[in-house]
């Protein structure tokens, strides 16, 4: 089909010039549009677990990725595994998504985003003002500071860290330091 290689040149060439929201939205299109056809599947799958690894959406990359492995086993095109693949084999995700069929794949990543979009939890679900504030608390800066900083109110700095706080599983400026980025 068409339509569905068009979807994935775009994809690669969005995720190429580091428009990996871009990838991911045409990767995943892509993968509607494929429904029933085995190779196109497994192609739209490795673009959007590629263009999920690029955004630093790991976990989500590995299921899609473990599913991509299942659908590859399955129809015994066992070559053309990607690097990506090599390296979400050993993460977490891989495993429950060598559980998944492409439509359920579907259904997994769209409850985890919102209508823009922007996934529901981990760093790339903060949006660029949390995670500006989230960089200075991390150099050690108060909410007063980071305030003045920024110009803004030390009522908004504490709201931006407390959902960013929630985005990303923690609970405290100790945690903070640790999420990877």
């Amino acid at each position: 089909m068409e339509p569905v290689r068009t979807l994935l040149q775009r994809s690669s060439t969005s995720l190429s010039g580091g428009a990996t929201l871009r990838a991911v939205e045409e990767a995943r299109e892509a993968l509607v549009l494929s429904r029933g056809d085995d190779v196109l599947e497994l192609l739209s799958l490795d673009a959007l677990g590629a263009a999920l690894w690029a955004r630093g959406e790991l976990r989500n990359a590995a299921m899609v990725l473990g599913a991509s492995d299942r659908l590859r086993q399955r129809t015994g095109q066992g070559h053309g595994r990607s690097a990506v693949a090599e390296l979400a084999e050993a993460s977490p995700g891989w495993d429950e998504g060598r559980q998944l069929r492409p439509e359920e794949v579907l259904v997994l990543l769209s409850v985890n985003r919102t209508p823009t979009g922007r996934p529901t939890a981990g760093w790339t679900s903060l949006t660029p003002s949390e995670r500006q504030v989230v960089e200075l608390a991390v150099e050690g800066l108060t909410n007063p500071r980071i305030a003045q900083k920024l110009f803004l109110s030390t009522n908004t700095v504490k709201t931006h860290l407390q959902r960013a706080y929630r985005k990303l599983g923690i609970t405290s400026r100790t945690e903070l330091s640790q999420v990877r980025r």
